[in-house]
């Protein structure tokens, strides 16, 4: 019988695996940034209070955070950890800016009134699934059509909101999912196409963009700076006024799974999906292109402005800068250094920022790695066709690089 050729090793070539760009290796990771290091990321989330019931949706208007829950209740968040209640007993309310004798106010529009918080004022408008401003006037959209009212002016306590006519898209659009204003435009953004609403002189213009096909996901809409971002067919898309542009990234594999609301904050867009059988959040930096996810330990939704509310213990939480202690996550994918053969895994090196464990798994089964702050260099002698490493790390930050292999392979 024939020995098989990898039981005298010294003959065989010492082979090295230098990682550049740990996005290559990674299968996931949560609660980190991955490039040529993994590190802890700008924007995380931290704990902020509990709500009295589950959060139905949520509104940043004028600079307010208002959150409104399944009691019909709204409460505004009045500090950095304290929710009250701002206006009781609402019924899917609307909610858009306005300016009341030079100041800002809140107007709400729920199914059967329309009225500006804190005030006596009411009046009547279409209730509907979007609300924008735009030109002086108020916008609704439902399903197909765009409800607009007179160009007010609440400099005068007496002007009314009266509802002057409306607008439709196509049939083959689909229903309007949102209506996005900017100063000298509002687009309504449908499922299958966009429309842009310019008014001059009173002039109504409003067309259909010439636009590639789409098939927008409801809810996955943001305006960010002077773009809009969406979710269509599965792929991360920017629409800057003339075009719609794909974004590709290793973030790809996951947007299939993406559920319920987008929301934006310091320049990210935010959407929740799947990752190994778990809900995370996905961040996208929209000034440098990069990508992490957040992770929390229980089931979550997004809000406005970068919240989160977890439905099991109605916490509320903030995306935000990185305070605090973080459970950081990361875990290779299977490593065969591009050969299907038994390998010898002889050497790994790498640097870290404070004593951690790392475990590598194989045809050996797992063994665990203890790593000291600095620089490690662990001699091993592990045989296997592919290697796996996972790490988890409680800490305020992460940082781990510089990793390096060396092995042989051994033959079939």
């Amino acid at each position: 019988m024939r020995k098989k050729q990898y039981l005298n090793l010294e003959h065989l070539p010492v082979k090295e695996y230098d990682v550049k760009d740990f996005k290559k290796i990674t299968d996931y990771a949560t609660n980190v940034e991955v490039g040529e290091q993994i590190k802890t990321p700008h924007m995380t989330g931290q704990y902020v209070s509990n709500l009295s019931a589950l959060m139905v949706k949520t509104f940043f208007v004028g600079d307010r955070y208002f959150a409104y829950l399944k009691n019909k209740n709204i409460y505004e968040r009045t500090s950095a950890f304290r929710f009250y209640i701002a206006q009781s007993n609402v019924t899917d309310p609307l909610m858009v800016e306005v300016i009341l004798n030079g100041k800002k106010e809140v107007l709400i529009i729920e199914s059967s009134k329309a009225f500006i918080m804190d005030k006596n004022t009411t009046f009547k408008f279409p209730h509907g699934t979007s609300a924008g401003k735009y030109d002086g006037r108020i916008f609704v959209s439902k399903l197909k059509n765009i409800y607009y009212s007179n160009k007010f002016n609440f400099d005068t306590v007496s002007t009314d909101i009266v509802n002057e006519g409306f607008l439709s898209v196509e049939s083959e659009d689909e229903m309007i999912f949102e209506l996005v204003s900017f100063t000298d435009c509002l687009y309504a953004v449908c499922e299958k196409g966009i429309y842009k609403l310019t008014i001059n002189d009173g002039e109504f213009n409003f067309k259909r963009c010439e636009v590639e096909p789409i098939t927008i996901m409801n809810g996955s809409i943001k305006k960010i700076g002077k773009d809009i971002y969406f979710i269509s067919d599965n792929r991360l898309c920017v629409f800057d006024g003339n075009t719609v542009k794909v974004i590709s990234g290793e973030f790809d594999r996951y947007l299939p799974y993406v559920k319920e609301n987008a929301s934006t904050a310091n320049g990210f867009y935010m959407i929740k999906t799947v990752m190994n059988g778990e809900e995370v959040f996905f961040l996208y930096d929209t000034f440098t292109g990069k990508h992490h996810y957040v992770w929390i330990e229980e089931r979550g939704s997004l809000g406005e402005n970068g919240s989160m509310f977890c439905s099991e213990y109605y916490g509320f939480y903030d995306i935000c800068y990185n305070t605090g202690t973080k459970i950081f996550r990361w875990c290779s994918k299977e490593l065969d250094f591009s050969c299907p053969h038994k390998k010898s895994l002889l050497e790994l090196s790498l640097c870290v920022d404070q004593p951690m464990s790392i475990y590598v798994k194989g045809d050996f089964g797992t063994k665990k790695l203890e790593l000291e702050k600095g620089l490690n260099v662990k001699k091993l002698n592990l045989t296997s066709s592919t290697f796996k490493f996972t790490t988890m790390v409680v800490s305020e930050t992460i940082l781990i690089k510089d990793m390096k292999f060396k092995y042989r392979i051994l033959g079939e």
